[in-house]
């Protein structure tokens, strides 16, 4: 069974992500910050982690540079609930920076309610 480990300060968010990587049969650990996502690379194996970009303190970018350096074959998904405006933020340069991949956008758009 694969283990992901999720980073994200927002509960509602991990709890969600939880549910739905364990409906898939997936083991998950969630912590609430990168600093406490990092202590858990260094603990545990994992075999994949999602970080939320935008997190107070240490945030998504300096969690994944961290964990990269620690394990640098560990896949790691940078997820935001963020909707990016032109110009991109410099999280959009991740392979520039020696990340493999790729910065993706949403297929959706923002639908207004009015």
């Amino acid at each position: 069974m694969a283990r992901i480990l999720i980073v994200d300060d927002d509960e509602a968010v991990r709890k969600a992500t939880m549910i739905v990587l364990e409906a898939g049969g997936f083991e998950v650990v969630a912590v609430e910050s990168g600093p406490s996502g990092f202590d858990a690379i260094k603990v545990g194996a994992f075999d994949a982690v999602i970080v939320d970009l935008f997190m107070p303190g240490m945030d998504g970018l300096e969690t994944t540079r961290a964990i990269h350096q620690h394990s640098p074959s560990l896949p790691i998904i940078a997820v935001s609930g963020f909707l990016f405006r032109e110009p991109l933020p410099d999280h959009a340069e991740f392979p520039s920076h020696g990340h493999r991949g790729r910065c993706g956008r949403n297929p959706l758009q923002a639908v207004s309610t009015e």
